[in-house]
């Protein structure tokens, strides 16, 4: 019977890591797509930004 509860105990154990290991998983995923997202819109930003600089007219004063 005490070596039932310790198979039992160790089960728990490994199944709370199985778990915590698979919520570490899908956020490592969530945060490299969320880092990919913002490398894909901080290229866009800038190509706009430079496509707005050297379109921007020029302003003369009188």
């Amino acid at each position: 019977m005490a070596r039932l509860k310790v198979f039992e105990g160790n089960q728990t154990a490994s199944s709370e890591a199985t778990d915590a290991l698979e919520r570490l998983v899908a956020e490592n995923f969530e945060l490299r797509h969320t880092a990919i997202e913002l490398v894909l819109q901080t290229r866009i930003l800038r190509e706009r930004l430079c496509e707005a600089v050297t379109h921007k007219p020029v302003r003369h004063e009188h």
